[in-house]
């Protein structure tokens, strides 16, 4: 994620400066380690940049090319300092692609737009998060988190509890392999709580969508088209032909939604200006002769390849090839369909 900008991160967009002694963090692309915290940079950040008003239409962009076939991901709000999290925001299947038909890609979206609950209540140390569940390669949690302001006249908010899986202690949700409803009853069975701006958190119910909250629709995490949930306006889709709800960006352009709905959010961002620099994990001494398979050619961002050792799989950054491992029982073959090259 890079707007809002997450804790720390050394190349987001309006960054505030991370706290006293603290340094950047040029991961930011990573996925969560199995036994890091939640958030993973646990100090908030002096003075947040960001102020948002409950109802209001943002926009949440993304750097990196990486999007392992879309997945499950949801935008969430914490008011307890990153302990609890309610979900405003879902995006069941498809995340990062403006469509997919089946295991067929459409193009990229590098962010989205869509309206906070009208009921958040206020807090000037909220905790913003993106989470995102991969739907092919090595399984994986990602989680960015942003310290923002929030401006409301509600008491509470009622809404899921976030979705964490692919983490230690959690469940684990298999590669997608084609079945995009993979995980989504996780999803779909987690409680409905209620949290204050003073931080404090009350489950309501176990789980499976809760009541109506009078608007004539109901919590739809596994249907086809989105809808509005029943916990306080949260709203769920699946991107895909019928996406109706939030607005995807594709590079510098934004593409509105099939039903016309206009967006009142700020220009987005080319997500191709916020890409940092190569990060500290292990790097290839790799050449092109080593190639196991069909990753042949130079260094071009984003590009992935196997080498002479099949466990492992290279991935360009701006500044050379990146090693990484393949998971436990796969090993490196180039396909055509994009995402991790293990299988």
């Amino acid at each position: 994620m890079s707007s809002p900008c997450p804790r720390y991160n050394a190349h987001g967009i309006n960054c505030p400066n991370p706290p006293s002694g603290k340094q950047p963090d040029y991961e930011m692309n990573n996925p969560l380690a199995p036994d890091a915290p939640l958030c993973k940079n646990l100090e908030p950040v002096p003075e947040p940049n960001v102020k948002w008003t409950a109802g209001q239409s943002i926009s949440v962009s993304f750097y990196g090319t990486a999007r392992h076939l879309g997945g499950h991901c949801q935008f969430s709000m914490s008011y307890d300092g990153g302990k609890t999290f309610v979900v405003v925001h879902e995006i069941l299947r498809y995340c990062l692609y403006e469509s997919m038909n089946g295991n067929t890609v459409g193009k990229e979206a590098t962010g989205y737009t869509f309206n906070l609950p009208n009921d958040l209540p206020s807090s000037n140390t909220a905790l913003f998060a993106w989470t995102w569940v991969n739907a092919v390669g090595n399984r994986e949690f990602y989680m960015n988190c942003a310290d923002v302001i929030i401006s409301g006249t509600s008491d509470s908010y009622t809404g899921k509890q976030m979705t964490i899986a692919n983490h230690n202690g959690y469940d684990t949700i298999p590669e997608f392999g084609g079945n995009y409803d993979t995980g989504v009853d996780i999803y779909e069975s987690a409680p409905l709580i209620k949290v204050t701006g003073d931080g404090q958190t009350t489950k309501v119910s176990g789980g499976g969508g809760g009541s109506s909250n009078g608007n004539g629709s109901g919590y739809g995490g596994s249907s086809s088209s989105s809808s509005s949930s029943s916990s306080s306006g949260t709203t769920s889709q699946t991107v895909g032909p019928d996406n109706t709800t939030a607005t995807p960006f594709i590079g510098a352009q934004r593409v509105a939604p099939i039903n016309g709905a206009s967006s009142t959010s700020s220009t987005p961002i080319d997500s191709t200006s916020a890409i940092p620099p190569a990060s500290t994990v292990a790097r290839s001494n790799n050449t092109n002769a080593d190639l196991a398979d069909s990753g042949n050619g130079p260094c071009t961002l984003g590009k992935m390849r196997c080498v002479a050792d099949t466990s492992i799989f290279d991935t360009c950054d701006h500044s050379g090839w990146i090693s990484r491992p393949c998971a436990p029982g796969t090993s490196c073959k180039m396909t055509a369909g994009g995402g991790s090259p293990c299988i």
